[in-house]
């Protein structure tokens, strides 16, 4: 009986010491290091969103990740030396990583975490930003850079997006907004949307619209082929400066 009692004191121990939902922003991600700039940014109703940033200079990245992703996706960019000219920031979308999990509707407010990282990142010294969103990051970050055209944002960029997503349609944003625009997928695209990528590069108005097929099979991992990447960052230097 006394060993019984022992374990399920420890059991107790152990789930009251785990993190709810609500207090999983009290950790940080093991991909982020100590020294590497890290904290939270406030969506518009008041959501935490947990960001990592890095860099200098007056033109900024703003990177929102896909499913089942959070900042650390993009670590590799932010440690990137290639970009190390401009300010980069990635972060988690409500209800991923660390980021807090509000309820339903709140829950799907998306847009509003793209525009608080825009936010922060214009806070930190980013003078002209581009919002890259991923796969389901896409519409989202898509239709926050359409939003803040021109006076917050300066170009949007879309890695295999999917079209729409709880109110946030890619192709109509761009439709009615001229913020110059980069897509960037795979020819065969392992989710198939290459079709969707197209029809998001018609639907735009601006001036400043490109398209670029890489010759892959996989979902997203356009940034492995020079000449994505080259297209990627002479988008950002014209846009940006």
């Amino acid at each position: 009986m006394v060993r019984l009692f022992l374990v399920a004191t420890a059991i107790t121990a152990l789930v009251l010491a785990a993190p709810s939902a609500g207090s999983r922003n009290a950790l940080w991600h093991d991909c982020v290091r100590p020294n590497e700039q890290h904290g939270f940014a406030r969506a518009a109703d008041g959501t935490r969103i947990a960001f990592a940033e890095a860099g200098h200079g007056t033109g900024g990245i703003v990177f929102a990740h896909g499913a089942r992703g959070d900042l650390c996706d993009f670590m590799w960019a932010l440690r990137d030396p290639r970009l190390a000219g401009f300010r980069t920031l990635a972060f988690d979308y409500r209800g991923n990583g660390i980021s807090d999990y509000p309820p339903y509707p709140r829950s799907i407010r998306y847009r509003q975490d793209a525009i608080a990282a825009v936010t922060q990142l214009r806070k930190d010294g980013a003078r002209k930003v581009a919002l890259l969103g991923l796969s389901r990051g896409g519409p989202a970050a898509i239709a926050a850079a359409a939003q803040l055209y021109p006076k917050r944002t300066q170009a949007a960029i879309a890695v295999a997006s999917i079209d729409e997503l709880v109110g946030d349609d890619a192709s109509r944003a761009v439709h009615h907004s001229r913020v110059p625009l980069l897509v960037l997928v795979n020819e065969h695209d392992g989710l198939g949307l290459a079709p969707t990528n197209r029809a998001i590069y018609r639907a735009s108005i601006a001036r400043d619209k490109h398209l670029v097929l890489a010759p892959g099979q996989g979902h997203a991992d356009v940034f492995r082929y020079p000449r994505v990447w080259n297209a990627f960052v002479a988008f950002l230097r014209r846009e940006l400066g």
